[in-house]
């Protein structure tokens, strides 16, 4: 643990997080060009079943079928992959993790692109970012957004918890990781939302829902925590993808507040807005000045810009669950705390 962590390490470690790394680039979504029969749900969900069976069996010939030949795959800490790119990165997660397994949780369909939630679990019995075989076994939660076209995939945006992944393999302590959590959280992840929690009432329209998601998700804009006594149910569950569940709206404004302290001229735009049914998926990112101090972070008066990927599910109009995958890696190397890690020796 002698070492700094070096910027080869930390990309060598993103070929787990490849599938799971944080949409940075706002770039507006392409519009499709090819003329070609829309997407069934039948069709959406056998390719975001085949993309994950891919990367559970290491099959890349798989990926040559699935991913267009112009691929491009948005990530967060480096240039983006094309498909070759992204196939490499397969091959560094199968070598560091040979038992992989990426699990479905979810899938979000609205026109061409689907949202997969997922979690990996693995051991690292391999070589991996500059260190060897762990015998640590990891879970890793994250979000995925792809556009079809055509029958394949043209675009994909992702975002997962890197941070809780370099922490599980002792990459980085602890008090620099993590999101915040506040009295009333629990550590658990429940995949299904609580029953008590749906309202016995008719599912809104897909823009009414999205309205309610647009204005829950402003607050980082507003800093009006008390918005989400009126937008959230008073027993939300939300999952942070770096930390413990916050359940309740007093817990949630307490973490909400801790980032507001530490970034308090934070801007947030939405790049992306997807619904289906109760769910509202929204592609953001976020901008600030670290002018407070950032749970163990003192302040370092440093710019910084990182992005994330939430889902909202929604009942009688009010905010019931919803997921946030952020790039805390990304975040943490701006702020220069990934300078200050070391690495275990190789």
């Amino acid at each position: 643990m002698g070492r700094l962590l070096s910027l080869a390490a930390l990309l060598l470690a993103l070929s787990l997080i490849a599938p799971l790394a944080g949409a940075q680039d706002a770039t507006p979504v392409a519009t499709p060009t090819a003329s070609c029969a829309p997407l069934t749900e039948a069709e959406a969900e056998s390719i975001a079943n085949q993309y994950f069976d891919a990367f559970n069996t290491g099959e890349l010939d798989a990926l040559d079928a699935l991913l267009a030949p112009d691929y491009t795959h948005f990530g967060a800490l480096g240039p983006d992959q094309d498909r070759e790119l992204h196939k490499e990165r397969v091959q560094i997660t199968r070598a560091g993790f040979p038992d992989a397994v990426y699990t479905i949780e979810e899938i979000i369909i609205d026109g061409d692109l689907v949202v997969i939630r997922h979690t990996m679990n693995g051991t690292n019995d391999g070589e991996y970012a500059g260190q060897g075989p762990t015998g640590i076994a990891v879970e890793v939660t994250g979000i995925h957004i792809h556009r079809i076209e055509c029958g394949v995939i043209a675009e994909t945006w992702n975002e997962g918890d890197g941070l809780g992944l370099y922490q599980q393999l002792g990459l980085l302590p602890e008090p620099v990781g993590g999101t915040p959590v506040a009295e009333g959280t629990t550590s658990t992840s429940p995949q299904a939302t609580p029953a008590n929690l749906i309202g016995a009432c008719q599912n809104g329209t897909a823009e009414e829902n999205i309205a309610v998601a647009e204005q829950y998700l402003d607050v980082w804009n507003s800093k009006d925590v008390s918005l989400f006594d009126e937008l959230a149910h008073p027993a939300v569950v939300h999952h942070w993808g770096q930390g413990a569940d916050t359940t309740g709206t007093a817990a949630l404004k307490a973490s909400t507040e801790a980032f507001f302290t530490a970034f308090p001229d934070m801007v947030m735009t939405f790049d992306q807005v997807i619904a289906e049914d109760d769910l509202v998926v929204i592609r953001w990112t976020l901008n600030g000045t670290q002018s407070g101090p950032f749970f163990g972070i003192e302040p370092t008066g440093t710019e910084a810009t990182w992005g994330g990927i939430n889902i909202y599910r929604i009942s009688c109009g009010k905010v019931v669950e919803s997921w946030s995958e952020a790039d805390g890696l990304g975040l943490r190397r701006e702020l220069g705390v990934l300078e200050e890690a070391a690495t275990p020796a190789s």
